[in-house]
């Protein structure tokens, strides 16, 4: 109808509703004619067989197209949108590349063709009847079909890829050097410098002044314009050098032949491509290539791999794996975007310290285990690996005096000398209390406010491993003897974060207090601190904190005194443990009858004080230093008698009287 036929979906979709198959040929015809074999059954059931001619006929209704049949008596219909497409073909000569389906008013992206590669040629344009044409400029009605053929362009040699030259299976050469430093781009093959930096490892060629190629079937080939003069300069050529220009037979150069350049003219009146082809299992290394006087340069891919080094302490091994197995890092580079998975093992009493990679452009990484696995992905340069073998810290041991109700919490993070709660850490440990802070019970919700009898909360502690130590990926946490609830942060390798529930307690007050001591010094001893033993029952909530000895006036006795024979009084300072509490300063001593106070079982005279900031009980014991020879003050002959005259220290050896000082007296 008009030039436009019933769609192929749709009369295919007619043809196979009454089994009559698909056919090309039915597709886009106004109106179809064909045979089919129907079976008739009469009123009185008999039958009869008979070929019936089907026409099918397309209308065009406006909006849509209705194709029409009548089968058996019965007329069918089938309905369908009109085309809204015309068709690209694309193709390279002859060769069909592909097609596009492209809405009307639309133009065509090719964005699914794959253009051949052709040597010493390039795409250049789409061309439609023989002309050059943008798609952007292609258009066409519904369901029209265009045909669009590649045209490509010669190019020239001005520059020479180095991926045109064959190496061997498996030959990789290293970029270092001044290589590294231009960025792997253009290099210049007169420059000699920089290609004597060209390096090698195992099982690989080696390299060296210029570039090398070696046993390839086509080593460099260069098209030539007409009338372009072509100029080789060679390096080692081993055995000899082939020559191919253009269809003819190669032509074997000796290295003699090749000892100036090798220059060819092309005069053909044609463009011709020049082919140098290694013989036998030398290699062949080009200095310079000049095409019309202008160097060539050589185009160095980026390079798919790099130099992957490790440096590791003493105290473990280190291994460099990617694609499920280790590697030889003196034999492979590591491929970019690869990622590298570091199999550290620490020798027994050590642990993992620092891991980090660094590259120039990278900068230094640290590299933290990921569910106990160190790895990267390998960028692209060179990168080092190190990894650092502390001193294992086994096991971290804490004891913790959680604070009591009514203690507020403030919202902050606490230091270690911030006595909210009482941390401490075993003396001569190779960590240290960093900080803790407070959390309602679940970790969710940090604390602030008074601490409630009869709840639950949460102390979140760190600990940092000192200098040349590092915790083992294993070390379990005690506090006050039990595992820690929840270890929050065991990645890092010089620290760990770790909860620890508590319920805070009441302060208990004091009602007794019973010290013991089991002897008092003696004549002659010189008094301190240390002088003598005083102890508290176990589990009392009190404990003693300092001594103090006074004459029976109560002037303060200096450390380096020595006991005469008189009456004394040692002062005991009881301070209350964490949890406990004495009962509200008294104004005087009958409020000390509030706690009961012995000392060796007697009830000493008692006052109480203030000391440190907080309440303390001051216990005084009156003890008195006897004479033991009776001879009282007078001197005894080869003894040593000490007095007290005048409120002065005397001492008599040998009928000599001496002060304190042991100056003697006149």
């Amino acid at each position: 109808i008009d030039g436009v036929g019933i769609s192929a979906a749709a009369f295919e979709g007619l043809l196979e509703a009454h089994n009559y198959g698909t056919s090309a040929e039915y597709v886009n015809a106004p109106t179809v004619t064909f045979v089919k074999h129907v079976v008739v059954t009469y009123e009185d059931d008999t039958q009869a067989e008979r070929d019936e001619e089907v026409e099918v006929v397309a209308e065009d209704k406006g909006d849509y197209f209705e194709a029409k049949a009548t089968i058996g008596g019965i007329e069918y219909s089938i309905e369908t949108d009109k085309s809204t497409v015309y068709t690209v073909v694309f193709k390279d000569g002859e060769d069909e590349l592909g097609s596009e389906n492209v809405e009307v008013g639309s133009h065509p992206t090719a964005e699914n063709i794959e253009l051949p590669a052709k040597e010493f040629q390039s795409f250049a344009a789409w061309q439609k009847d023989g002309e050059d044409i943008a798609l952007s400029d292609v258009s066409a009605a519904a369901g029209e079909t265009i045909t669009l053929v590649a045209r490509y362009a010669k190019v020239y040699s001005q520059s020479i890829n180095i991926e045109q030259i064959v190496l061997d299976e498996g030959t990789k050469y290293d970029i270092k050097g001044a290589f590294a430093e231009k960025g792997i781009v253009a290099i210049d093959i007169n420059d000699l410098d920089t290609l004597n930096d060209l390096d090698k490892k195992d099982n690989r060629n080696y390299a060296f002044l210029g570039l090398k190629v070696k046993k390839s079937t086509s080593t460099i080939a260069v098209l030539l314009a007409n009338e372009a003069t072509l100029r080789v300069k060679f390096g080692n050529v081993g055995n000899a050098v082939n020559v191919k220009i253009g269809d003819a037979e190669p032509v074997a150069k000796s290295a003699e032949d090749l000892a100036e350049p090798f220059v060819y003219t092309n005069e053909t009146g044609a463009d011709i491509v020049v082919r140098f082809v290694s013989s036998g299992t030398k290699t062949v290394v080009f200095k310079q290539i000049m095409i019309n006087e202008a160097i060539a340069e050589v185009t160095l891919p980026a390079p798919s791999a790099y130099a992957l080094t490790i440096n590791a302490s003493a105290g473990g091994t280190v291994k460099a794996a990617w694609g499920g197995a280790e590697k030889d890092l003196s034999k492979v580079n590591a491929p970019i975007n690869e990622n590298i998975v570091l199999n550290i093992t620490p020798a027994s009493g050590y642990a993992i310290g620092l891991v980090k990679y660094e590259g120039t452009n990278t900068g230094s990484i640290t590299i933290s285990p990921d569910e106990g696995v160190y790895q990267f992905t390998m960028p692209e340069e060179e990168v080092t690996v190190s990894v650092a073998f502390e001193v294992a810290i086994a096991s971290v041991s804490l004891d913790v005096v959680f604070p009591l109700v009514g203690t507020e919490i403030e919202n902050k993070i606490y230091g270690p000398t911030d006595n909210v709660a009482i941390i401490t850490v075993p003396e001569g440990a190779n960590y240290e209390l960093t900080m803790y802070d407070f959390w309602e019970e679940g970790g969710n919700v940090e604390l602030e406010g008074a601490l409630v009898e009869n709840t639950t909360y949460e102390i979140r502690i760190t600990v940092m491993a000192k200098a040349g130590f590092a915790f083992a990926s294993n070390a379990p946490i005690l506090v006050n003897g039990v595992a820690a609830d929840h270890i929050v942060n065991d990645a890092e390798f010089n620290r760990r974060d770790f909860t620890v529930s508590f319920q805070p307690r009441a302060i208990e007050e004091i009602t007794e207090v019973a010290i013991t001591i089991p002897s008092f010094p003696k004549l002659n001893e010189t008094v301190g601190t240390n002088s003598f033993e005083a102890s508290v029952p176990d589990g009392a909530g009190y404990q003693i904190m300092n001594k103090a000895f006074f004459d029976n006036e109560s002037n303060l006795l200096s450390n380096s005194y020595v006991l005469v024979a008189g009456t004394y009084i040692v002062e005991i300072g009881i301070w209350p443990k964490d949890g406990y509490a004495f009962p509200a300063t008294p104004t005087d001593d009958a409020d000390t009858e509030k706690i009961t106070i012995t000392v060796n079982g007697d009830a000493p005279h008692s006052t109480y004080g203030a000391w440190a900031g907080g309440p303390v009980l001051f216990v005084l014991a009156q003890f008195t230093v006897s004479d033991p020879t009776g001879m009282g003050n007078t001197e005894v002959e080869g003894k040593t008698v000490k007095m007290i005259e005048n409120g002065q220290l005397i001492i008599i050896k040998n009928g000599v009287r001496y002060n304190a000082l042991g100056e003697m007296i006149k």
